[in-house]
């Protein structure tokens, strides 16, 4: 997806209000970047973490 397209999605998702979603873009980020994440690349593990700490409290939220 691109970032107009990415964009679009956020703005329609957001119309419906109800909160149980998030968008976040995470520019530069590699596709799998999340799971397959290389640890030399230091730009790469942070997008990592910064995805890693949004699950972990979204999950917080909806399932605690």
């Amino acid at each position: 997806m691109k970032g107009p397209q990415i964009q679009q999605m956020k703005e329609i998702l957001e119309v419906k209000k109800k909160g149980d979603h998030e968008v976040n873009i995470i520019p530069g980020a590699k596709h799998g970047f999340a799971v397959r994440t290389h640890p030399d690349d230091k730009h790469q593990m942070e997008c990592a973490d910064k995805a890693e700490k949004q699950a972990v409290e979204w999950f917080g939220r909806w399932f605690a």
